[in-house]
This record gives structure tokens, sequence and C-alpha cells, in this order.
């Protein structure tokens, strides 16, 4: 009996000391008070700036703060995913998928970010979000994709599921030096006409969130679909390195992914951020994220290249995205009950457009609200309750005169979609997103 009560005892001390030691730092992994992991999705027309923009926060990592990590998972056409890490003196290859794989599905996402963690384990973690990107517009919609002035002759796609994107949608050159008309949807008014740019002979490229052209056909990564893919309560702030990402749309969707998001409602031109002058910023513990934001834009703004002097960014407070729903809520509610029809039969013309294709999706959420009150569809009170708490979510915003040609009178540092009649085909897969249920009024007959 004394024997076996000896070994219980002996037993239960064993699983005592496990119990103290399972969380002890495995020495292969140091654990670090920040890590950033920049998800580079390059296995696309970007493949040719990854090695740019590693080069560049090579540079950044000399400043950083020490003991703090920067991983970068990249995909690019000429070999297989891998993750590395980049020091001031170089990048080390922390893990090399065996074959090719989607960097634009969500399970390679979550894959990457758990293999992360294993690798680089810390305190907090930032997430980078460098590809292409296209806000909430679902990866089938091509036919939307058409550059202003470009294939005018040609007409419409009459089905929504294509598989390959126009020619026109993967490079941002124009095919001439000719002065360019922003156009917008509808008939235009006579006493309004369209401002016109003289242009260089191309623009820098630019970029969109989420594909990979590795794939048969290629793939792309809807914004349900990157929700689905993130964790929450990982990031404590996320940087979109990729166009028109700052869609009220889109954030919404990611609004518990992050307590902070650095983004553009706008293009960001190919050559993305300055990760040379951000990274020791981005790496610091608490890390000033409107400084980050004006470092972007500086480095645009005082381009000695007029043509890349094109910048918009905006630094969203996620935990407002709700109130701000319930603020569109109102002004909604309010215009609809008035005109049932205002948004399905608006004159896009008087909106601010923030994309440069002909048929123009992505308007600046102040000029929507504006309108609606110019036209007496809204109380002045809700309109002011919109802004100021539009104030509250947008706590910096900064853009340039013009977007790559693209005149910006108004732009609030968010983008919106207006369910408008002739878009029929995205109407109805807008009424999935989550910003549409939070926004419109349960009974509202979306144009279809």
């Amino acid at each position: 009996m004394m024997k076996t009560t000896i070994r219980y005892i002996l037993a239960l001390a064993l699983l005592a000391l496990m119990g103290c030691t399972k969380d002890v730092e495995d020495p292969r992994y140091p654990h670090s008070s920040r890590v950033v992991l920049v998800y580079m999705a390059g296995d696309n027309s970007l493949g040719g700036y990854v090695r740019d923009n590693l080069d560049a926060m090579r540079q950044g990592m000399a400043s950083a703060p020490a003991g703090n990590r920067t991983i970068a998972y990249v995909d690019t056409p000429d070999g297989n995913p891998r993750l590395l890490e980049v020091t001031s003196s170089g990048t080390q290859i922390l893990y090399t998928w065996p074959s090719a794989h989607n960097s634009a599905s969500a399970a390679t996402v979550r894959e990457v970010i758990d293999r992360m963690r294993t690798l680089a384990p810390a305190d907090r973690y930032g997430l980078v979000l460098w590809s292409h990107g296209l806000a909430w517009m679902p990866s089938w919609a091509t036919g939307y994709l058409t550059r202003s002035k470009a294939r005018m002759a040609e007409p419409w796609p009459q089905t929504k599921h294509e598989e390959i994107f126009p020619a026109s949608f993967a490079s941002a050159a124009r095919p001439d030096s000719a002065p360019v008309s922003v156009t917008a949807t509808g008939s235009a008014p006579t006493d309004r006409p369209f401002q016109a740019f003289p242009v260089p002979t191309s623009w820098p490229a630019t970029k969109w969130f989420g594909q990979d052209t590795g794939e048969n056909p290629a793939g792309y990564l809807d914004v349900e679909q990157l929700s689905e893919a993130i964790p929450s309560g990982v990031f404590d702030w996320i940087l979109f390195d990729a166009c028109f990402m700052a869609s009220a749309e889109t954030l919404y969707a990611l609004r518990d992914k992050a307590e902070r998001i650095v983004c553009s409602p706008a293009e960001v031109i190919a050559d993305g951020f300055p990760y040379a002058e951000i990274m020791a910023e981005l790496l610091r513990p608490e890390p000033d994220l409107r400084a980050v934001c004006e470092t972007y834009y500086r480095n645009y703004v005082d381009d000695p290249r007029p043509a890349y002097r094109s910048a918009t960014v905006s630094l969203v407070e996620t935990s407002q995205l709700e109130a701000l729903a319930g603020a569109m809520a109102s002004v909604f509610g309010a215009a609809l009950a008035t005109d049932p029809e205002v948004l399905s039969n608006m004159d896009l013309n008087w909106l601010q457009p923030l994309d440069r294709y002909r048929r123009h999706f992505l308007f600046d959420m102040g000029s929507v609200v504006g309108e609606l009150e110019t036209r007496g569809l809204v109380p002045a009170s809700l309109a002011g309750a919109w802004r100021a708490q539009l104030a509250r979510t947008v706590t910096y915003e900064a853009h340039t005169p013009t977007m790559l040609g693209l005149a910006l009178d108004e732009c609030c540092g968010l983008s919106m979609y207006v369910p408008y009649a002739d878009y029929a085909d995205l109407n109805e897969y807008y009424r999935s997103l989550g910003w549409y249920a939070g926004c419109y009024p349960a009974d509202y007959n979306i144009a279809q």
C-alpha cells in the first residue's frame, strides 16, 4: 500500500511538473514583443515589385526596435511560396511550401497565419496585406472593370461569370497621351460638363487585393472569404497595401479583425508603401499609425514625377463602424421613406467617384450623404450626426487633388456603393453583405 501511495504521489508531481513547463518558450522560436506579418500575394502582375519592397523593408529594419521581427509570406510567379524573415542584413527562408498553391484563398491565409504564429510567437501582431484589391466587389464582376475611355466600342459582357479579366484591367497604362475625360454612368446634366486632364503616356501601375494568376482560372479572394480567413483577436492593426480597401462594406466585414486599419479608398500605386521609412514605426509596441499614413501620403504628394503624385489614405477605428452603419441607416431610412427609388434612380454623375472605371461603383460616402441632404431627403440634423460619427470612425484622412487623372473634389476617407438600377447583377450580390443588412431597411426592395 505504501509503495502504491508513493507511486501515486510521484505521478501527481510529474503531472504538475509537466503543467508548469507547458508554456516554457521553445528556444527554436524566440518570443518577440511585436511581429509584423507581410502577406505578399504577388503571383500576378505585381510580382516584379516584390523584391524592391522586401529590400525597402530590409532598410527599415535597420532602425526597428531590437528583438521585434518582420515575417513575409511571398508568392510570386517564379517559385514556390515561402515564408521569410526580413532583417537589416537581408532575408532568411523559414519555410518553403513543397508546391505552388493559391495565395488568394482563405485556406492559405489561415495556414500562413498559423505557421507564422508558431515560428514567430509575439505579444502583439500587425498584418500587412500586400496585393491587388477591389474593395467588396465580387471577383466575377468583370463587366465593370473597363478603364475610362478604353474599349469604348465594345459591348458590356452579358454574363457575370467570366473566367478572365480584360487586358485593360491588368495594367493602368493608357493607350495614348490625349486628354482623358473622367466619366460617370447615367445621363450627364448639361450644366456639369466632365472635366478633362492632360495625362502622360502611361500611368504607374496600381494595386488591388487578392489575385493569384497561377491558378487556372485565376484565384480571387472576396472580402467575405478574407473575413473568414483572418482570426479575431490576433492582430491589433491591419495595413492594406492594395487598392480600394477603404470601403465601408469591406471594413465593416473586417471590423472584429483588428482595432485599426490603414487603407486607401482609391487606388494604390504599385510601388506601395515606403517600407524603408515606416517599418520601424510599425514594429513599435504602440505604433503611430497616423504618422504611417502621413509618411505614405507625403511620399507620393512630394514625388518629383508628376504622374506619381496620387494618393489617398485613411486610418479607421473599427470599433466605430457599427455606429457608422447605424448613422447611415438613419440617413437612408429618412431618404427612402420620402422617395423609395432615390438610390435606384440616382444620377451618379452628381456623386464623387473614387474608381477610374467607365462604370463607377465606388463613390465617396460624404458625396452620397451630401447629395441626399441637398435634395431635401435627409434633414440637416441626421446628416450632421452622420458626419460626427464619420469623424470618430476615420481619424486620419489625406488625399491628393487628383488620383491618376481623376479629380478628387471630395474625399471623406471612405467609399461606398449605391445600389443603382442598372447594376442589377451587383445588387443581387450586395444584398449578401453585412453592411447592407446594417444600413438598409429590412423591407427595402433593392433594384434588381
